[in-house]
């Protein structure tokens, strides 16, 4: 049987990377170390207007796992950006 206390938890950071400015936004647990778990942060900072680049940082190593353009496209489909970034 396994004990809840043993169980190894993963713990990232989510942080806005605007120039030379780095601001936390949150931080997840336990989630895909890849670009879809920054999507709602994406999301929100995108409606803000932001620029810039939104991470997922190993916590633990301090190694960015994915990260995520923050960018305005146009409907056009010539100016789409491509799906993923990293």
């Amino acid at each position: 049987m396994i004990n809840i206390h043993q169980i190894q938890r993963t713990h990232y950071r989510v942080e806005h990377h605007d120039g030379q400015r780095i601001q936390p936004l949150g931080c997840l647990v336990n989630v895909a170390p890849d670009y879809t778990s920054l999507e709602p942060f994406l999301i929100q900072l995108r409606q803000a207007g932001a620029e810039g680049t939104v991470a997922l940082v190993h916590e633990e190593t301090g190694e960015t796992v994915a990260r995520r353009v923050v960018k305005w496209y146009s409907t056009s489909s010539r100016y789409r950006p491509s799906e993923f970034d990293d």
